[in-house]
């Protein structure tokens, strides 16, 4: 197998189980004090390396990044798993793929609240980060190119298909993907009044989640990774959000959703990677840099897979900077701390600076790709208006 060009990371184990069901994962093998899996693209001989973080948050998510792209000098890095919908034309089991990550909290503020001494306000201020001009391109034209408009209409309708949520609550039409602003930060949204105050703070934000921001600062460091976040919708991060992960599927298991959004963010994104238009990138990422140990850059012994094993790595600091010298365990530390504090707030992938107009939420396709997008890109056609449900979050 050839080197890995993909670093993909997966935040909880159980996002791992249904990621695994979806990619060829050929092996693991623990370094450093981390467990990787070796896998393949399903119909493509692209070889990636997994790692499972097994704890929510950026921090961690910073660490798995730059570890992957110390280690295996990976040219892209994928979160993927498990997101919270903020638009009411994002549906649970609908996929969500980055067009800017917003990390909200960084460089915000609490205040006193003016009517009551005992409340406090968060002002928010945030870094956004964007995927490559490439990345960006590939994702919205995948709709409308004649080979990825039949990939995406596959993907729709096996995902309904292979559903195995109970009757009665399972999804009536196939799922869609939404190329939206992802917010992120370190914290689990369950109130209809905070998601409010997100979607104040940037209207176009269609979904959130915990892990995006670190990944991405990792990513920033290394001029020559790309970042993708392809994530699943479970729930709508309102005070609900325990009904919805309850769902049981047709064995009588619970956490349904979560298990059919994995899935399919899993499913999509292989589908997006065997594509033939996907925009890899010809320089493999830190190539000319001293190799790690004894093996070539991204070689990796592979040992049988077990199903039976727990995919639980242990902690480690990142391990090799652009020029193979060994990151200390203090940078480490402080490339976590950074994408929790918002240190790097000026870092950037291609940093927010300009505006779309007001009022413009319509889709560009490409002047190349005229043709209509997949019914699996549209927004979903609704009888009835989404109301989300009081809670009395009021300030905080």
């Amino acid at each position: 197998m050839g080197k890995a060009r993909i670093g993909l990371i997966v935040p909880l184990p159980e996002e791992y189980t249904s990621v695994e069901g979806v990619f060829d994962v050929l092996g693991d093998h623990e370094q450093g004090g981390r467990v990787y899996y070796r896998f393949l693209v399903p119909g493509t001989e692209h070889a990636g390396v997994l790692t499972v973080v097994s704890d929510m948050g950026p921090e961690n998510a910073a660490l798995a990044a730059a570890d992957l792209i110390g280690e295996f000098k990976v040219s892209l890095v994928v979160v993927i798993g498990l997101a919270a919908a903020l638009s009411d034309d994002i549906v649970l089991g609908d996929v969500v793929v980055g067009s800017e990550i917003v990390d909200y909290l960084n460089e915000g503020k609490v205040v006193g609240n003016a009517q009551d001494g005992t409340r406090f306000d968060v002002v928010m201020a945030g870094t956004n980060w964007k995927p490559s001009a490439r990345l960006r391109t590939f994702v919205q034209n995948f709709p409308l190119r004649k080979v990825s408009r039949g990939a995406l209409g596959a993907w729709a309708e096996s995902a309904l298909e292979q559903c195995r949520i109970a009757p009665g609550r399972r999804p009536s039409e196939p799922p869609r993907l939404h190329f939206t602003k992802i917010a992120t930060s370190g914290l689990v949204v369950a109130s209809t009044a905070f998601k409010q105050r997100i979607k104040e703070h940037d209207r176009k934000i269609g979904a959130i989640e915990m892990e995006a921001g670190g990944a991405a600062l990792a990513a920033y460091r290394k001029e020559d990774v790309d970042l993708l976040v392809v994530r699943g919708i479970s729930d709508r991060a309102e005070h609900r959000k325990t009904a919805a992960d309850g769902t049981r599927d047709v064995d009588g298991r619970p956490a349904a959703w979560r298990r059919y959004a994995v899935r399919n963010a899993a499913s999509l994104l292989a589908a997006m990677l065997a594509d033939p238009h996907f925009p890899w990138r010809e320089t493999p990422a830190g190539a000319g840099a001293a190799p790690v140990a004894s093996r070539p850059p991204g070689d990796l012994p592979i040992s049988p897979a077990s199903a039976a094993e727990d995919p639980r790595p242990g902690h480690r600091t990142p391990s090799r900077d652009r020029t193979g010298r060994p990151i200390t365990a203090a940078e480490g530390l402080g490339l976590a701390a950074a994408a929790a504090t918002g240190l790097a707030a000026g870092a950037k992938i291609e940093h927010h600076h300009h505006k779309d107009p007001p009022g413009d939420d319509r889709h560009e396709p490409s002047p190349q790709d005229p043709a209509p997008p997949h019914p699996a890109f549209e927004p979903h056609d609704r009888s009835t208006p989404y109301e989300p449900p009081q809670d009395d979050f009021g300030a905080f």
